[in-house]
């Protein structure tokens, strides 16, 4: 549950007052928090442009680290502005987060990021501080914009019995690193709170293996493939052979329950992976010739490129929850678009490989499409389309 930040907008100060300022303030904001020791709390970044037009934000996210860990996301907001969230830990209680693109297009206010708090279960209950620091705004020209912030705070109660130590905002898509239904054959991400071995474990790159680090996930009672665990973070593939309207997911560790929560299913859930995993920006494409497609190895306009995405549903036969090197087509058919024109698609089902839920899609880059370093590219799997804000380069 979120409250409204104690602190007020310079801005309203002086408008308060009377007065006026001969140059607008760009603002980052995070507002005021609480949640049980040992729960999950989804976490707001807000951006105000204050009528100005920026294009690029840069600002520091710092945090008691002893009480909590935090996981920073792009928004639908910076997406839909074809923007990078980018984060790198500047110390275990400070993050850099740079939100950039290819491109002059300004950001909308709204959601800057989304940030997913994991209350630590032995953290002291108390009010921490969520500090907004260092911004930096440049215009679409690089120009630097006048910019400030405004600081929240996270208040910890005392555990309670029955805390959820994930929520259903925690269950990511391993491609779009977004929420939503999950699909069968679907790679996930699992965001929580004392989820999982406190000393992390990832496969070996042979098999993925249902038990890792001693740490398991049920889905509707079916054994899930693992390639990562920690005490924060899960990484699985949705058994194929899930069905229904819903899906339970329980985690266990080291023989315990740890978490379960409910989310929907879909059909397909489709999303193509990004070089950089952060669910926007260059996708996860090979050109015709294998290389990666970049804005220094652009694909040619009629060539063939190969995208990799997750989230396809059910193959034809039906999919195995075990490695294997044998090719599936994709029960429901697929489509691509690249820079908003149709693209032949020339294969699309599994991409051999030791992790299942890997999907592999063949297109020609369609003749008419006009040339760029970030064309959108959007894949179609039954009803369902891939989020925007994935891109590659076309010549």
């Amino acid at each position: 549950m979120s409250g409204v930040s104690s602190k007020i907008p310079r801005l309203v100060l002086f408008a308060a007052a009377g007065l006026t300022l001969e140059s607008w303030c760009a603002e980052v904001s995070i507002a005021a928090y609480r949640g049980p020791a040992g729960s999950s709390v989804p976490l707001v970044i807000a951006f105000s442009a204050q009528r100005q037009p920026v294009s690029a934000v840069q600002f520091d996210l710092e945090y008691d680290s002893t009480a909590m860990n935090l996981v920073v996301l792009t928004s639908d907001n910076s997406r839909d502005s074809q923007k990078n969230v980018l984060v790198n830990d500047l110390a275990s209680n400070r993050k850099r987060v740079m939100v950039i693109g290819l491109n002059r297009t300004a950001l909308a206010d709204g959601t800057l990021a989304e940030v997913l708090a994991h209350l630590k279960a032995d953290a002291p209950p108390g009010v921490y501080a969520l500090a907004i620091q260092n911004v930096v705004c440049s215009d679409p020209g690089g120009a630097a914009v006048p910019s400030g912030s405004i600081e929240g705070s996270m208040v910890v109660e005392p555990p309670l019995s029955g805390t959820t130590p994930i929520t259903r905002e925690g269950v990511l898509n391993a491609a779009s690193m977004r929420s939503g239904p999950v699909a069968p054959g679907e790679l996930i991400v699992l965001m929580g709170s004392s989820i999982g071995p406190s000393v992390p474990a990832a496969f070996d790159g042979s098999v993925a293996g249902t038990v890792l680090g001693g740490a398991r996930v049920l889905v509707n009672g079916l054994p899930a493939p693992l390639t990562y665990a920690s005490s924060n973070q899960i990484n699985a593939t949705v058994p194929y052979a899930i069905a229904g309207d819903a899906a339970s997911i329980v985690i266990e560790s080291g023989g315990s329950h740890q978490a379960e929560v409910t989310v929907p299913v879909a059909e397909a859930a489709p999303a193509i992976f990004t070089l950089d995993s952060s669910g926007t920006g260059a996708g996860a494409i090979l050109n015709q010739d294998y290389s990666i497609n970049s804005i220094v190895t652009p694909a040619e306009r009629g060539s063939v490129v190969m995208l990799y995405a997750t989230g396809a549903g059910q193959t034809d036969p039906p999919g195995l929850d075990v490695p294997s090197f044998e090719l599936r087509g994709l029960r429901l058919s697929a489509g691509v678009w690249i820079g908003g024109k149709p693209a032949e698609v020339l294969y699309a089902g599994t991409a051999p490989g030791p992790v299942p839920g890997l999907i592999q899609i063949n297109a020609r880059v369609p003749f008419d499409v006009e040339p760029g370093i970030v064309v959108p590219v959007v894949i179609e799997l039954g009803s369902r389309r891939s989020p925007g804000g994935v891109t590659m380069a076309v010549r």
